[in-house]
């Protein structure tokens, strides 16, 4: 399917006043690590944080002890014993009803839960599924998990997580999405764009998979994206007071000292 070009409203975040919402604006253009924005796409809102060095990048499943972390509240704790902070953190794939990771899951070296190849029902395993992680020199990736069981040296992989389905595939929407489908949640979902840089996305009302995936290719450019998860999705994002939490499997955060 051919990448059409959208017309789009992008919106620095607006906060309590007019004060807030001009220094949001100006630090989005100034830092030089992340940018946060709600992007307008089909008559839908979209909140976009965009992740320019990914070594900042950290996972999140369990604390020292091997306890299950859960919550984003949890995560920032555990973050802040490395004497770093936490400023922002997604769910970061799918889970079992233990909260454990549905398919492969790679934690700083260290492979937790094997990558899943079998085939079942449901979202994950709507082929082709496909795996977000950072190697050890910190290049991100969104790869199938055909090419990702072929293509790369597992030991240099510093986290991965594997989700599905596949939203963009090499410029192209997967296959079995449909526009105009009446199948909507609230979605997240990760890509990496033509710049290299990782590009998280959590919708701000029910979508469909269709337009979901049309705004990774075709406003984001992404020409990979994964689905992260559907209706359990949240987002914390310091920067925008966005303070929501659930409860989740593996996480996905970024990091300042």
């Amino acid at each position: 399917m051919a990448r059409r070009k959208q017309v789009v409203r992008i919106f620095p975040f607006v906060g309590f006043g007019l004060l807030l919402a001009i220094s949001v604006f100006v630090w989005a253009g100034k830092n030089t690590q992340s940018d946060s924005k709600t992007v307008q796409f089909k008559d839908q809102s979209f909140d976009v944080y965009t992740v320019k060095d990914a070594s900042k990048i950290v996972f999140g499943y369990t604390d020292s002890a091997g306890n299950q972390l859960r919550t984003f509240d949890r995560f920032k704790n555990h973050i802040s014993q490395s004497s770093m902070e936490l400023v922002f953190a997604v769910n970061g794939g799918m889970f079992t009803k233990s909260f454990e990771p549905l398919g492969l899951f790679v934690d700083n070296l260290v492979e937790v839960t094997p990558l899943k190849l079998d085939s079942g029902y449901g979202n994950f395993y709507l082929a082709p599924n496909g795996v977000f992680g950072v190697d050890a020199i910190g290049r991100p990736f969104v790869e199938q998990t055909k090419t990702f069981n072929v293509g790369h040296d597992r030991k240099s992989i510093k986290y991965a997580t594997q989700s599905g389905p596949m939203l963009v595939i090499n410029d192209n929407l997967h296959p079995a999405l449909n526009e105009g489908s009446k199948n909507l949640h609230i979605r997240n979902g990760v890509g990496v764009d033509n710049n290299g840089h990782v590009v998280f996305v959590i919708s701000n009302q029910k979508t469909n998979f269709f337009d979901f995936a049309s705004l990774f290719r075709d406003v984001l450019d992404c020409s990979n994206a994964l689905y992260l998860d559907g209706a359990i999705s949240k987002m914390y994002n310091q920067e925008t007071n966005r303070t929501e939490d659930g409860k989740f499997g593996v996480m996905i955060g970024v990091c300042k000292q």
